[in-house]
């Protein structure tokens, strides 16, 4: 017993402090042999314990190559959108490697990512100039992870402070969505091929909570916008809770709001609850299915363009 526990702390000592100048080499040249080419990685420290069962790598990048890109979509051999992708940390505990190895099946226990940062840098067809974001999650994951894994199944997975990406035209005056920092706690994640086909679980996972930082929005009246500071959804409890909300014209120039030729508005909220709220039912049929909605203290101010001389403010 002592002497398989010493054998462990040997081990686990030798991968913790030298698994990055042995692993660092290997790893790069597989990652780019398997994609073609098409992927390089890079990374600051690596660190595996036996004991535990856990990888720790510091500093990660991803980084694509369009050209081979560019080359495989010809021949017909990706159907994924090409993405970058950076993180400060990330952990995974409790995976197997007997399984990873004899089946092509990754299970763990936990994944954690800490400040990842996902970009889009193409699309897998012509329309490569759309405005819209791509749904990595629902259109990529799938495609990308298939080639090289046959199932993922992580029991909790904990994405902090993300970053995303995603349009392809960052300059876009007509860019509708935009987020700050993403915060997702995933619960009984499983990816395999029968999920992607069937697309009805979010993110493929049981139950999910999310927190977003910074959220905007621009209504298809091309008047308005929607933000609010923070906002947080738990699948669990069926509840969205909104702070600092509001609603307001998308550019407050004078020129701009001279031009506008109907009544607009400038709501504010300094918390809105919704409950018995159905995420799934919103994401993936647009269809919006609310028990309860509380609004606190809203203010309303109504800009009568018809009337131009009127202006009311509302507080409720």
């Amino acid at each position: 017993m002592y002497v398989l526990a010493a054998t462990f702390l040997i081990i686990d000592a030798f991968l913790f402090f030298l698994a990055t100048p042995i692993l660092k080499t290997y790893l790069q040249n597989k990652i780019y042999e398997r994609t073609e080419g098409l992927f390089s990685i890079d990374f600051e420290r690596i660190s595996i314990e036996l004991s535990t069962r856990r990888l720790a790598i510091k500093g990660f990048e991803l980084t694509s190559d369009t050209a081979v890109y560019n080359q495989l979509l010809e021949k017909g051999e990706v159907k994924a959108a090409l993405y970058n992708i950076s993180c400060n940390s990330i952990e995974l505990w409790g995976a197997s490697a007997y399984r990873l190895f004899t089946k092509g099946k990754l299970t763990a226990k936990e994944l954690r990512l800490v400040d990842p940062v996902i970009e889009l840098k193409k699309l897998p067809n012509k329309d490569s100039l759309r405005e819209e974001s791509r749904d990595f999650v629902h259109e990529d994951l799938y495609p990308a992870v298939s080639k090289y894994l046959n199932e993922v199944r992580i029991k909790q997975i904990f994405l902090k402070n993300g970053n995303f990406l995603l349009n392809i035209n960052k300059d876009s005056l007509t860019k509708t969505t935009h987020l700050g920092y993403v915060s997702v706690h995933l619960f009984d994640f499983l990816l395999n091929k029968q999920q992607f086909e069937s697309n009805n679980k979010l993110f493929y996972a049981n139950d999910l909570q999310l927190f977003i930082t910074d959220y905007k929005v621009s209504l298809s009246d091309k008047i308005h916008f929607i933000k609010a500071d923070t906002i947080e959804i738990s699948t669990k409890s069926s509840k969205l809770v909104a702070k600092n909300v509001g609603m307001q014209p998308i550019n407050k120039s004078n020129e701009f709001l001279n031009s506008i030729d109907r009544n607009y508005f400038k709501i504010s909220a300094p918390v809105i609850r919704l409950r018995n709220f159905n995420i799934h039912e919103l994401y993936f049929k647009n269809d919006i299915k609310i028990g309860q909605i509380n609004i606190s203290s809203p203010v309303v101010k109504v800009v009568n363009k018809l009337k131009a001389s009127k202006t009311k403010k509302t507080h409720v």
